[in-house]
This record gives structure tokens, C-alpha cells and sequence, in this order.
């Protein structure tokens, strides 16, 4: 049995007018929609592109670009970019706790001294020794 292919992707350009967030995708000539929320927006984009594909709305991706007054987009961007630092911050902090975990326990320190150092339970001690 084959896996089903990804869907195909399609950027929409989403702009906000009024209540409504207008949506249009530069690749497709013709395909415009619109919708009262920003969700309701994306949902209506895909089914749109489908319709003009002629397929069904699951094999069809939208990544929308938002376009609003005075760049305030940009603060989407800001937002994205520091999830990503602390999502990069946390992987570094598991690193760091796992490696001096085991540090620790090489150099003969108790597992409850170790959770005490490292400022975690003992138990989470324990998890990091055992995690590849």
C-alpha cells in the first residue's frame, strides 16, 4: 500500500478590509475569497483553491501571508521569532541539563545532591541519565 502524497502548498495573500479578511492567491488567477475571521479566511482560501483544482479540500496546503495597515504584520514576525528563540533556548537548557547530569554522576555526586545542584527533582535526575 502506497502513503498518500503531501498536499500541494499555495501561498494566499490575506488582507484585512473592515471586518473581513480578504484573501487572494497570486499562483491561480481568479481565486478569491473571503471570510469574518482570519480562520474562517484560511478555511475558505483552501476550499477555494480546491474548487479551481478540482480536488478534493485535503490535498490542497494554504500558508497565508497577512498583510496589514502600517507593517503590523511585522509584529507577527517579532512574535514568531522569539517563540523560535525560546523553543531553541529550552533544546539548549535539556542539553545542557542531560550532559551535567551525567557529568555529576561520573564524578560521584548523589542524584539527589545532582537535583539539588542542577535546581530539578530527583526523578528528572534520574529521566536525563536514562535519555539517549
Amino acid at each position: 500500500m502506497t502513503s498518500p502524497a503531501a498536499p500541494e502548498t499555495y501561498r494566499a495573500i490575506a488582507e484585512l478590509d473592515g471586518d473581513w479578511w480578504v484573501v487572494t492567491v497570486p499562483d491561480l488567477r481568479g481565486v478569491y475569497t473571503q471570510g469574518r475571521t482570519y480562520e474562517q479566511a484560511r478555511a475558505m482560501a483552501r476550499d477555494a483553491i480546491a474548487t479551481m483544482l478540482g480536488v478534493a479540500a485535503d490535498r490542497v496546503a494554504v500558508t497565508m501571508d497577512v498583510r496589514l495597515p502600517g507593517h503590523a504584520e511585522d509584529s507577527i514576525d517579532e512574535v514568531s521569532q522569539a517563540r523560535a528563540a525560546r523553543d531553541a533556548a529550552a533544546a539548549a537548557e535539556q542539553r545542557t541539563l542531560r550532559e551535567s547530569a551525567r557529568r555529576l554522576k561520573a564524578a560521584g555526586v548523589k542524584v539527589v545532591d545532582a537535583a539539588a545542584l542542577l535546581g530539578i527533582s530527583k526523578q528528572r535526575v534520574y529521566q536525563l541519565l536514562t535519555d539517549s
